[in-house]
Parts: C-alpha cells; sequence; structure tokens
C-alpha cells in the first residue's frame, strides 16, 4: 500500500492535490467548474438540436476561400475524431503530468463552458446552409454532441475551434518547454484544416471561433491577475494559490530530505567517534 501511494504521489496533479492547504476548498471549486460547463454544455446542446429541426435541406452553400483552395476530405467522421485525440492528449500532458493541473483544469473548463453557453445563445442567431455533405441524410434528432454526433445547421460559430483555441492557449501559457508550445499551436491549425478541408464549416466560423475562445481565455487570465479581481474569480482562484509546500513533500523535496537526513547521521557519527577518542586519551 505504501508503495502503491509513494507511485501515485509521483503523479504531478496527485502530488499538487496533496499539496493543498485546504483540499474540500479546491474539490468545492472542481463542483462549481463542473456546474458552469454543465451550464453552458446543456444551452449548447438545446440550441443545436432547436437549429437541427430548422435546418433546410437543398439550399445553395455559400462561397467560400477555405472550400476552395484546400483539398477535400470525404470523411465527416475526421473532425470529432481528431478532436477526441487532441483533446485527450493535452488533458494528459498539460493537466495530468502538470505540477500546476488543478489551476489549469478549472481555469480551462471554466473558459470551455462560458464559451459553450455563448455559442448556444449565437447560434440560432442567423442560420446558414450547412456545406457538410452528410447533411443531405440528416435527420433531427437531440444534439447530445457525443462522439461522431453528426449536427447539421449549427454554424456560427465553430466550437471546435473554439475549445481548440483555449486548448492552445494553455499550452503557450502553461507548456515549459518551446517545442510544446509548438505542438499547441500545430494542434490549433491542423485541427482548423480538418474542419475546412471535411466542408464541417465555413472559414469565417472556424476564425470566429478562434476569436471567441481565445478572447475568453485572455480576459479570464486577465481579470485574474488583478489587483483586485473580480469576486467569483477571487474566490475560485483563492485555494489555487495557496500550496503548503511542508506538508506533503513532493518527491524532489523528498529526496533531498533523505539526503539531508543521511549526511545529518553521518556528521553525528562522526561527532561520536570524536568524543570516544577524546575520553580514551584523557582515561589514558
Amino acid at each position: 500500500m505504501a508503495q502503491f501511494l509513494h507511485i501515485l504521489k509521483r503523479i504531478p496533479i496527485i502530488d499538487e492535490m496533496l499539496r493543498y492547504t485546504s483540499p474540500k476548498a479546491v474539490l468545492r471549486r472542481i463542483a462549481a467548474t463542473a456546474v458552469v460547463f454543465a451550464i453552458g454544455f446543456t444551452i449548447n446542446s438545446i440550441s443545436a438540436t432547436i437549429i437541427g429541426r430548422r435546418f433546410e435541406f437543398g439550399k445553395p452553400v455559400l462561397p467560400d476561400l477555405g472550400h476552395m483552395y484546400l483539398p477535400n476530405i470525404n470523411n465527416p467522421a475526421l473532425p470529432d475524431l481528431y478532436f477526441l485525440i487532441w483533446v485527450i492528449y493535452s488533458f494528459v500532458r498539460l493537466i495530468i503530468f502538470n505540477k500546476k493541473g488543478m489551476a489549469i483544469m478549472i481555469r480551462t473548463f471554466i473558459a470551455i463552458g462560458l464559451e459553450l453557453g455563448m455559442r448556444g445563445i449565437v447560434l440560432n442567431a442567423t442560420m446558414l446552409p450547412d456545406p457538410n455533405p452528410a447533411c443531405s441524410t440528416y435527420r433531427p434528432h437531440i444534439q447530445t454532441y457525443g462522439p461522431f454526433d453528426l449536427s447539421c445547421g449549427d454554424m456560427m460559430f465553430s466550437g471546435h475551434t473554439a475549445i481548440w483555441s483555449i486548448i492552445c492557449c494553455d499550452w503557450l501559457m502553461y507548456a515549459p518547454f518551446i517545442l510544446d508550445k509548438i505542438i499547441g499551436v500545430l494542434g490549433l491549425l491542423g485541427g482548423a484544416f480538418v474542419l475546412l478541408a471535411a466542408k464541417a464549416h465555413y472559414s469565417a466560423d472556424v476564425l470566429v471561433g478562434f476569436y471567441v475562445g481565445s478572447s475568453i481565455w485572455c480576459i479570464y487570465h486577465l481579470l485574474m491577475r488583478l489587483p483586485e479581481p473580480p469576486r467569483p474569480i477571487r474566490w475560485m482562484e483563492a485555494p489555487l494559490n495557496d500550496i503548503d509546500m511542508t506538508r506533503v513533500p513532493s518527491i524532489e523535496s523528498f529526496d533531498h530530505q533523505l539526503l539531508a537526513e543521511g549526511s545529518e547521521s553521518e556528521s553525528i557519527s562522526d561527532s561520536e567517534t570524536v568524543m570516544v577518542d577524546i575520553k580514551k586519551e584523557s582515561d589514558g
């Protein structure tokens, strides 16, 4: 059991969670984040379901530069597949194996929840003809946005791109190496290419999605860094900055502590040897 706990503490996000002075406060923030995300997701799904029922077949597709100059990929499932792979990889790399993983997770899911809520409000404002060829056989249904759940008519703006933009900002802000930051940018560009090549969105949808996602992320982080942040952000961020570095030492500090104890024991044994030698000399 002790060995298993030692292995768990080697996972940075577990080590971070153990070092918070008030873990219950962090758990309350995680619950609040889940509520924000769930509300945004619900608004977006309801709006997409409504626009799916209003969707009209046979409307001519609007001219688009991305569709004109990029190669055509006849695979409507590819954008969702790319989305899943990129999000899972980013989650593991940026959150699970990052010493600030808990804070990154909370900030990211708050931004995604706000983005989904905004998208749900905008979707039904203007209805654009869907360029996706798969929509010729579309039948209205409840949109759950599960893996490979075909949605038609929900054009403006691209939710995929907005989420990728938020994750790209995370890579640029929190990734430790330049190569990681480049990978984050390439992940965003690759996703935009897949969306346009598969004709899942117009170029305008992708650009607006990038603006919205990156703007929400930047605004939250700017407000977070103010001398007096707004009360909701101050409430969310307070326990995330309160880590007791001595309560549960990290693996590195634990190793240093072992070395220090070893050197201390050596010094004690040396001093005891000297005292024995002095006593022998005095007795002689």
